[in-house]
């Protein structure tokens, strides 16, 4: 069946493809730069219906078919004059229009498009957003004008997705890791930002949607420079300090940033939990705890990049990224503990110090075509990570240190490739190779040394991936379909104990079909398979201690977890978004308390593998009217899994959650804004969650004609109640948390731009992927 119904859609899609005349061109304004996202629709010279439409590529490249009868097309770009041109006298089934140059609307570049209401466009799988020459270009920094893209959700400068895990963030098609590196752009240098939902085979299998951003044009000759500061009044002062230096001169490109960050917070929670017997379900074991906490946290980042351009079409990129950071986290545990109905009350003080020293060198060769493009990619990483954690059980009790080590080495080899084919197809395809290398240590030294461990462990990590995607746009349809296969190799060595050894082969193969249905209605399905390997955190036998009787250790015989999705998806006028997924994943990654061989009344939160169904229904609705602009987004999420306890499958409940963005434009240099979260209470994988609220209030002030200087006054969590109180009832064993975190406060930034800063720095993307994998 399957066959068949693939069989019919070639056929289908060849007949169409064989029985039309295909038009490619590319446009260009009158400099002679390429012009990217400008709308192109075929319309029937008799009537002027919608016959078809397309939009051009980042290198201004176009390709679309028509029916053999008479036709013109319609030209259509923010900034810029429609253009009209007939088709009428082409001859032949591919024709090439060359290069159509199109006149710039000099009042439309010159002013901000206060009026426009069409700022975001879906075509191709992708939703689209201009932000030069448009309202956007008004917002006081990136992450404002991130908030208005479909189902994108932005908190403390951290970016998410409605029903998304991993999101890969692109900047000029390079990697952006780290907040520093997008929230050094600000909103005049931004072209334009496209989101795609469904992240296709060309990137990798653990991604599950892709924010890709593009600057505007770079000046000939420049050197310019930003600093920032950042004050966050809550429990505890935090403060953040920024300075950006970009040069540029002839053919060489350098910038250099160094960011201090010293971040504090006092903060409490009451955990309780209850070890059943199974068989009669009563108690033998409960604890309760009420924990405080005082924790700091300093990091010091360098940034230095350097390119080389010898010429328009090739691009040598050298980086180094140094990470340095150090915690000190002290807590004062008050715990009463009741083994077999006899109670023991103890006081723990607990002193978590430790340090993370990151060396990151990669670099870039990139040779760029009119009709192609190719990127070779080496990456070098070399972590260390030391951590002292100190217990002492004041009273009678013993005392406990642990100690852990963990060195990572990290290489990756990635190249990829980008062609137009046959004036109506996009080709992609590539390869990527990593080798990570994982030397720990971890050891406890006790009291009573019948709890001591001596672990020694080294994980050898290799990953190999090819992909190749093909996509086109034939008429009203538009095809994306690609697939991405990965070979994993992973050796563990536990030194005097086991060893284990796994080789896994996946293939992740992805289908997208848009139809526009009219010049209002699009419709778009599709199915994507998706994969995500465990972070190195979730397999280290290193113990982490939570209470006297609690700690918490990775599994490493946890398995790759694939999932699959299909999906279904609704645009109206480019403003009402309706996306419908279905997702099975298996080998989830689920945290659960299990027993542990240090003591009977000793158990240990470490993850396990189980398969999950779930529906997800998101929502999203973006305008404006006059001075006030906003954007929503809605969640509808059900888990169809059941877990059990104490031999009953516990039901689920379904969650129901929104993001409100709303903004007012009061003068040209000042906008407020009034941010709302809400969320359901929900039950899911065994957990349950009480509602959630989160408010944020504030303001964006700019100073001086060119708006150098910036002052965003912002309160945030003001209700705190952004972070839901829970409880987990899974097998034999009933938790619960109530907390109280620093989330309230009041956050003062300003930023000032020298010279007219420019945010050139395009970070390289060849060990994203691994940072992601061996970070905390």
């Amino acid at each position: 069946m399957k066959r068949f119904i693939v069989s019919f859609m070639i056929f289908v899609v060849g007949s169409d493809m064989l029985m039309a005349q295909n038009y490619f061109g590319y446009l260009k304004n009158k400099q002679g730069e390429s012009l990217p996202y400008i709308s192109v629709v075929l319309k029937d010279c008799k009537d002027s219906t919608f016959v078809s439409g397309a939009v051009s590529d980042p290198n201004g490249f176009f390709a679309i078919s028509s029916p053999h009868r008479k036709c013109y097309l319609l030209l259509s770009g923010i900034g810029y004059n429609d253009s009209k041109i007939s088709l009428a006298e082409q001859q032949g089934d591919s024709v090439n229009l060359g290069i159509i140059k199109m006149e710039a609307n000099e009042k439309t570049l010159k002013e901000v498009v206060v009026a426009s209401k069409r700022r975001v466009v879906y075509k191709n799988g992708a939703y689209r957003m201009a932000v030069s020459g448009s309202s956007m270009e008004n917002q006081p920094d990136v992450y404002s004008v991130l908030s208005f893209l479909p189902f994108v959700t932005v908190n403390d400068e951290k970016i998410s997705m409605i029903g998304k895990g991993n999101i890969l963030i692109l900047i000029n098609g390079r990697e952006a890791s780290n907040s520093l590196e997008i929230s050094s752009l600000k909103p005049t240098q931004i072209k334009d930002i496209s989101v795609e939902p469904h992240a296709s085979s060309a990137y990798g299998s653990e991604y599950d949607a892709v924010i890709k951003i593009r600057t505007v044009k770079e000046l000939k000759d420049y050197a310019s420079s930003q600093v920032r500061h950042k004050s966050v009044f809550a429990r505890k002062y935090s403060d953040s300090q920024t300075a950006d230096i970009n040069i540029k001169s002839g053919k060489w490109k350098t910038y250099l940033s160094y960011t201090f960050n010293d971040s504090r917070s006092k903060e409490s929670a009451t955990n309780k939990y209850a070890i059943h017997e199974p068989s009669t379900k009563e108690i033998t074991t409960s604890n309760l705890s009420e924990n405080n906490a005082v924790n700091k946290l300093t990091q010091h980042g360098v940034i230095l990049n350097t390119s080389f351009a010898p010429t328009s079409n090739n691009v040598f990129d050298i980086q180094y990224i140094l990470g340095i950071v150090r915690y000190a986290n002290a807590s004062n545990d008050m715990e009463a503990s009741t083994i077999h109905q006899q109670t023991t009350e103890i006081t723990t003080l607990q002193n978590d110090n430790g340090k993370d020293i990151t060396h990151n060198v990669a670099a870039k060769y990139l040779h760029t075509t009119p009709n192609s493009n190719m990127g070779i990619n080496l990456g070098y990483i070399n972590s260390f990570t030391k951590d002292e954690n100190a217990v002492k059980l004041l009273g009678n009790s013993p005392f406990a240190d642990i100690y852990g080590k963990n060195r990572y080495e990290v290489y990756t080899l990635k190249l990829d490739y980008n062609r137009a084919l046959w004036h109506a197809l996009q080709f992609q395809a590539g390869m990527k190779h990593s080798y990570i290398v994982n030397n720990g240590h971890s050891v406890s030294d006790n009291e009573e040394e019948s709890y001591d461990y001596n672990n020694k462990t080294k994980l050898k990590d290799y990953v190999g991936a090819v992909y190749a995607d093909l996509s086109g746009q034939f008429k009203r349809f538009y095809i994306d379909g690609g697939i991405r296969l990965e070979y994993a190799s992973n050796h563990y060595e536990v030194y005097g104990s086991s060893n284990l050894q796994k080789k896994q082969f996946n293939a992740f193969p992805s289908l997208q079909i848009d139809y526009q249905v009219s010049p209002s209605w699009l419709v778009s399905i599709g199915y994507e398979a998706k994969g995500q390997r465990p972070r190195f955190q979730d397999l280290s036998p290193l113990m982490r201690y939570i209470n006297a009787h609690l700690y918490e250790q990775g599994n490493v015989s946890l398995s790759h977890m694939v999932s699959h999705n299909p999906y279904l998806a609704l645009v109206y006028k480019n403003k009402v978004s309706v996306n419908l997924n279905y997702y099975h994943k298996r080998n989830y990654p689920l945290y659960a308390f299990q027993p542990s061989s240090m003591g009977d009344n000793i158990i240990v939160n470490k993850p396990i593998n189980i398969n999950a169904d779930y529906w997800d229904l998101q929502m999203s609705y973006s305008d404006k009217f006059g001075f006030f602009r906003f954007a929503y987004n809605g969640d509808f999420h059900y888990d169809m899994t059941r877990l059990p306890f104490l031999g009953a499958k516990e039901k689920n409940k379904a969650l129901f959650s929104g993001n409100f963005v709303n903004q007012f434009d009061i003068t040209s240099h000042m906008m407020l804004f009034c941010n709302v979260d809400v969320a359901s209470a929900y039950k899911s994988l065994g957990s349950s969650f009480k509602p959630a609220y989160g408010l944020a209030v504030g303001a964006y002030i700019t100073f001086f004609k060119d708006q150098r200087l910036t002052v965003i006054i912002s309160g945030n969590d003001l209700l705190r109640k952004a972070t839901p109180n829970s409880s987990t009832c899974l097998y034999n064993i009933e938790s619960c948390r109530t907390l109280s975190p620093d989330s309230r406060n009041v956050s003062v930034t300003l930023r000032y731009n020298i010279n007219k800063f420019k945010m050139t720095f395009k970070k390289n993307n060849s060990n994203v992927e691994e940072e992601g994998r061996i970070s905390k």
